[in-house]
């Protein structure tokens, strides 16, 4: 088992994390307590992995943009409040019971799936591509922002039995055949429309296509024995018209 801060102080001497921009701490077997300080230029932060039973501290860090903290074995609530420039996000099979966005107005990527969420505010962006909070069993409440068209969105295994998405009806899973409330929605049906009609019209063209070349007339070139016969005959034509002359003559 290893110790993160010293990790750090042994491989990126203070002088140097200034020019980081990523930082890969995965599957280093790492536990207890992360201290991550000094890397003030930071973009990218992976530290999934490992086992951290204890405090996770991450400060002065408004430059990240890309968080891969799944599978380490953390719980309680978590803050990425003061993130604003924060695009993707990876909490995915830890024992997180709380998530603090408010701040991050450029998420776009969520996976905080195989946690111990109750409530999921999604409000503060209105960026999300992708969203996946399913296997939370005790979640019961999402909180959507006023848009959320063409999201990716997966909430099965949670204890959600009514999803209102914005400008929308509501979506009752009791309605549905499916078992312990499983959801898994798919949102933006225009995108699926576009792909089956574009779909539809490269179908057609190569269907034209095709009966296009197959109704082209084909020049036939007779072969040599059709040559042959054809002289043979006019050979007999000929002979035949010689001796009507002949008798004539005589």
């Amino acid at each position: 088992m290893a110790n993160a801060t010293q990790y750090l102080e042994e491989n990126y001497p203070s002088s140097n994390r200034t020019s980081i921009t990523n930082l890969d701490l995965s599957n280093k077997n790492f536990v207890g307590d992360l201290t991550i300080s000094g890397f003030v230029n930071l973009q990218k932060l992976n530290y999934s992995f490992n086992n951290f039973n204890g405090e996770i501290t991450l400060k002065n860090y408004q430059n990240l943009e890309d968080i891969d903290s799944s599978y380490i074995n953390t719980y309680g609530s978590h803050n990425y409040d003061y993130m604003t420039k924060l695009k993707r996000l990876k909490l995915s099979n830890n024992l997180i019971s709380s998530l603090i966005l408010d701040g991050s107005k450029n998420l776009a990527y969520l996976e905080c799936n195989s946690n111990s969420l109750t409530v999921l505010d999604l409000t503060n962006s209105e960026n999300y591509v992708e969203v996946n909070c399913s296997n939370n069993p005790t979640l019961s409440e999402i909180k959507f922002p006023d848009s959320f068209d063409n999201v990716l969105f997966d909430c099965r295994d949670t204890s959600l039995t009514q999803v209102k998405f914005p400008n929308s009806s509501v979506f009752d899973s009791t309605a549905t055949p499916t078992t312990n409330n499983h959801l898994s929605l798919k949102i933006g049906l225009s995108v699926g429309i576009i792909s089956i009609f574009l779909l539809g019209l490269v179908t057609l063209l190569c269907y034209k296509y095709r009966n296009r070349r197959q109704g082209t007339s084909v020049l036939q070139i007779p072969s040599s024995g059709d040559g042959n016969r054809n002289q043979v005959s006019q050979n007999k034509e000929q002979e035949a018209q010689e001796l009507k002359m002949s008798k004539r003559k005589i």
